[in-house]
């Protein structure tokens, strides 16, 4: 399978389910089935991109431009501007740590992690995970490094150690893909072990709860639909169970729930693993789907 290719289909399969996903946001499953069949949202490709796609957009184009890694502050103002002049679909967490940002307060992702009750909050939304396909894509050939920056990354939006583990749990279990890895789940997994990660982190990785159908039985609509922990499983079923691209899609969709991010997420991975199999009508709603596909491949080239 051609690496470039597989790049390129990490950044298009998260755009891709990041746009089906939105007409089923925030609904039941039983909501969802009650609208089926979906509507092949076109109208997407005049509009600005949500959430999932614009930052990472943002993110991408901030590792093209700085080959060397990130830039946390001139990263965080560009999250920051795009809140300012876009914004669409940017979850609780995301946009008050943002505004903080754009009124020149210091630490705000710490601060408003604070202030919503540190862990016993529970604030481990999404935000992060979500965003994740282009570090994998820069750094899949240097792991450690691809942790680090995940964590970096994270930890400007979302400063709970769970997001930013989760974060980098995703970067190296799409990663793994991208290196042609069939135990993807397991290298990830032992690489998170040796840096202590949390086990709570561990068991959305590795747990017992995440089997072929994991979609059907998996709660996706219940409570904490949004957290960071229920995207990395999306992933991690994507990894392992999921034989094809589309069919496997609409199969996580109509659990419902955070249906855009879990969409988004899962197309990363579905994207590198099957670069050749994202439908030309879904393709075709991505506003962004020229410059995705550029940066993909800018990314890629890039030397560790």
């Amino acid at each position: 399978m051609d690496a470039v290719e597989q790049c390129k289909g990490a950044l298009l399969g998260l755009a891709v389910g990041n746009v089906l996903g939105l007409a089923w946001e925030g609904k039941s499953k039983r909501e969802v089935a009650a609208q089926e069949p979906l509507a092949i949202p076109r109208q997407e490709r005049r509009r600005l991109p949500d959430d999932d796609t614009a930052m990472t957009l943002v993110l991408a184009r901030h590792l093209a431009a700085h080959p060397r890694g990130i830039q946390p502050e001139a990263l965080l103002a560009e999250y920051a501007e795009w809140l300012r002049t876009n914004g669409k679909g940017a979850g609780g967490l995301t946009r008050a740590v943002l505004r903080l940002a754009l009124s020149g307060h210091p630490g705000a992702a710490r601060l408003i992690w604070l202030e919503r009750g540190g862990r016993k909050g529970m604030v481990m939304g999404n935000g992060s995970v979500m965003r994740c396909a282009p570090l994998a894509v820069r750094y899949r050939a240097d792991l450690d490094r691809a942790i680090d920056q995940a964590q970096i990354d994270a930890s400007l939006t979302h400063w709970d150690e769970r997001c930013r583990q989760a974060s980098a749990a995703g970067v190296i279990l799409l990663a793994g893909h991208l290196n042609g890895q069939a135990d993807a789940v397991a290298r990830a997994a032992a690489l998170l072990e040796e840096r202590g990660a949390d086990p709570e982190v561990l068991e959305a990785l590795k747990g017992a709860d995440v089997g072929p159908d994991f979609p059907e039985r998996f709660k996706l609509d219940g409570h904490g639909a949004g957290s960071a922990l229920v995207a990395l499983r999306a992933m991690r079923w994507a990894s392992s169970h999921a034989p094809d691209f589309a069919e496997s899609l609409m199969r996580l969709l109509r659990a419902g729930g955070d249906t855009d991010t879990n969409g988004a997420v899962a197309g990363a991975v579905l994207g590198a693993r099957f670069p050749d199999g994202m439908p030309e009508e879904w393709l075709a709603c991505v506003r962004d789907r020229d410059e995705l596909a550029a940066l993909g491949e800018k990314l890629s080239a890039i030397e560790a």
